[in-house]
């Protein structure tokens, strides 16, 4: 086990399945696998729906659909504790003379809350088959390998809202079970100066202590202890709204992805609202019983950006010039492959060989499709970063954030200030939205008069955008008023050191490269080192004592001699010792967007990171998201999945408990 993924899928697959054969007392039995929606997602996120059927699984039900019964088969129950999965399951075993199952073996995403414990309870019925009744703790959904989120919309107003102790509450829940699916106790580092972040910080300690307390004397934390570091996403305004040359980020910018990331690759500019509709009814049909439940042909011609894609995979973190290059060179290579497997077969057989190009010839089939689909998307990217003029658009925007000009010398603030005045000028099509992201970016890093503000406001021709550009000061980041006369820049500028070193780095690669490296991503390299200022990101509870001992060294100069070949650390680290060395998870209250991950990532890939890093946040954030979610602030109430926000003084089981059923229910069916 290696990554987030892996240790998930163990958590909800192996551990769950041998914890049923033991308690059930078949090891060779068939099981009826019944999940809720949300746990249908967690698992989609985490594996393929045919991987769970090789787990002894014969039939996997919805739990608010319509189901047959099963009453001599045990049903395996992976739901999150919520009222509505709650009543459908003791709505399952009402009837005594007609249960839905033989026994039900209950596995939880997450604490249940003590008032649905109460239900259980009160249903003697339910009780008296329950086999099982334990919290697997995987209350969250997988985006990529070592990237996790909550499912929530963007909505700043966590950072804006007096008080947000109920969702906190939930996130610190959640994130606990993220760090339980590692078995970590990790040092909780917090942005000093973010009330939010040293409130999730202190609610997740207590949740971590809490855990520690109740588990069994098998669960053992993981040793040597990680770090988690929580920062919000006021510490970091550029990176939401930044244009970049990564795959990924522009496919997510550009183009119209599904939900469930599905693109189609003929149209991938036009909105889903019709397909959305149709898939809805379709969804609406299964839930009433009736409808066809197999994937609708229609989604053949669809390319899926998911972790079941290796091109995905493989590209997405790429600049999009090395994207089209490597398709080139990957489709000439299938190309020459399928032109073999034909004059193979064109020959007289032989057996052996006829029977491996026959197996080949489906997935070289299908790794065709999606070499087409994506050539097809990355075009449409390119296309779109040409007519855009992003290059200047970066240019301008790396300009604003670093506070320099290309050469490296200091950037004038009025030189600034007219660049954004004349920006219709000197940007013949640039489209609204990235007017828009340009004068967020501008307010972000500059303390800007309010007339200038006004005057900005104008120039935007949508009334719903206007309001955006006065909603940065109620994060309490940046202030407009009638006292300042001129912009002056908050933001301190790019050090000369940092300049030289992404020059230097820019200019070793063959694409052009963002200048400045976004501050969450900065936060991670110092982390993995140890020389994250604990005066800027002071800890809750235990300090690492090799922290303590660490002198604060300089990461540009880390940097610089990884780039000239030398190790980061005093001894070289080999790719089998990263797995070893403290884990390290990153976590954003109000969403971590594409160019972080990416960044965090390309620093793991180089080596500029040598240790195993999980990152996440509430949400993954696009450029729209971080608008729309600005444009909601003090207008659209904070929204949690959970109806009831007080959580149990007691875990009803650890994630390890192995007795067949935990004292809790036992002391419940005492009742």
């Amino acid at each position: 086990l290696n990554s987030l993924k892996d240790y998930a899928r163990y958590r909800l697959l192996d551990e769950m399945i041998q914890t049923v054969k033991a308690n059930a007392g078949d090891p060779l039995g068939y099981y009826v696998l019944v999940m809720d929606q949300k746990a249908v997602k967690v698992i989609s996120s985490i594996c393929k729906m045919y991987d769970v059927l090789s787990y002894r699984i014969s039939t996997i039900e919805r739990l608010d659909i319509g189901r047959k019964r099963f009453p001599g088969t045990d049903a395996i129950y992976l739901i999150s504790p919520s009222e509505n999965s709650i009543n459908e399951l003791v709505n399952d075993f009402k009837d005594a003379a007609t249960p839905q199952y033989k026994f039900a073996h209950i596995f939880l995403l997450g604490p249940l809350p003590e008032i649905f414990l109460g239900k259980i309870a009160s249903s003697p019925e339910l009780l008296q088959r329950i086999k099982t009744f334990k919290e697997v703790n995987v209350n969250y959904f997988v985006k990529e390998t070592e990237v996790f989120h909550f499912g929530y919309e963007a909505n700043l107003n966590v950072l804006a809202s007096a008080d947000i102790s109920p969702t906190l509450t939930v996130e610190a829940e959640r994130l606990m079970t993220v760090c339980s699916t590692f078995m970590e106790n990790p040092y909780i580092q917090f942005l000093g100066k973010s009330p939010t972040c040293k409130a999730l910080a202190l609610q997740l300690q207590q949740k971590m202590d809490e855990l520690i307390k109740k588990a069994s004397r098998e669960w053992k934390p993981h040793e040597p202890r990680g770090t988690i570091v929580i920062v919000d996403r006021g510490y970091d305004l550029n990176s939401p709204i930044m244009h970049d040359f990564c795959y990924q980020a522009l496919v997510y910018d550009l183009l119209k992805v599904r939900a469930d990331g599905a693109v189609d690759p003929d149209n991938p500019t036009i909105p889903w609202k019709a397909d959305e509709e149709k898939l809805a009814s379709k969804i609406e049909e299964e839930k009433k019983g009736g409808g066809e439940k197999k994937p609708p042909e229609e989604k053949k011609k669809y390319l899926f950006l998911t972790e079941t894609n290796p091109q995905w995979k493989e590209y997405r973190h790429m600049h999009i010039g090395e994207v089209l290059q490597k398709l080139g060179e990957d489709t000439e290579r299938l190309v020459k492959s399928n032109e073999k497997a034909g004059k193979l077969l064109s020959k007289a057989p032989d057996l052996d060989k006829l029977q491996e190009v026959i197996s080949e010839m489906p997935n070289l089939k299908e790794m065709m499709r999606s070499h087409q689909c994506h050539n097809k998307i990355a075009s449409e990217c390119a296309k779109q970063v040409q007519l855009r003029e992003y290059l200047n658009l970066i240019k301008l925007e790396q300009g604003i954030i670093s506070g320099l000009e290309p050469t490296g010398e200091e950037l004038d603030n009025r030189k600034v200030a007219a660049a954004i005045g004349k920006l219709l000028m000197d940007f013949k099509t640039i489209q609204e939205d990235d007017i828009l992201r340009i004068y967020l970016m501008y307010l972000s890093n500059y303390d800007v008069p309010k007339r200038d503000i006004e005057t900005l406001a104008k120039s935007l021709t949508n009334p719903d955008l206007k309001d955006v550009l006065y909603k940065l000061p109620l994060l309490g980041y940046g202030k407009a008023g009638a006292d300042l006369k001129k912009p002056q820049r908050r933001e301190g500028r790019l050090k000369k050191e940092d300049f030289d070193l992404f020059k230097l780095r820019n200019d070793k690669s063959k694409f052009a490269d963002l200048l400045c490296l976004p501050k969450i991503a900065k936060v991670a390299l110092e982390s993995s080192r140890r020389t994250l200022s604990a005066e800027e990101f002071p800890f809750v509870g235990d300090i690492p004592d090799d922290y303590k001992k660490k002198q604060p060294k300089s990461p540009s100069i880390a940097l610089k001699k990884a780039i000239s070949g030398m190790s980061l650390f005093s001894e070289e680290k080999s790719s089998q010792d990263i797995g070893s060395n403290p884990r390290l998870f990153i976590f954003v209250i109000g969403g971590i967007c594409y160019q972080e991950i990416t960044s965090i990532y390309k620093l793991q890939k180089e080596k500029f990171i040598t240790c195993p890093v999980t990152v996440g946040g509430d949400c993954i954030i696009t450029p729209k998201d971080f608008v729309a979610s600005l444009q909601k602030i003090g207008k659209v109430a904070l929204k949690i999945d959970s109806p009831q926000l007080y959580l149990s003084l007691i875990h009803i089981s650890e994630p390890t408990r192995r007795y067949a059923i935990s004292y809790a229910v036992f002391c419940l069916k005492k009742k």
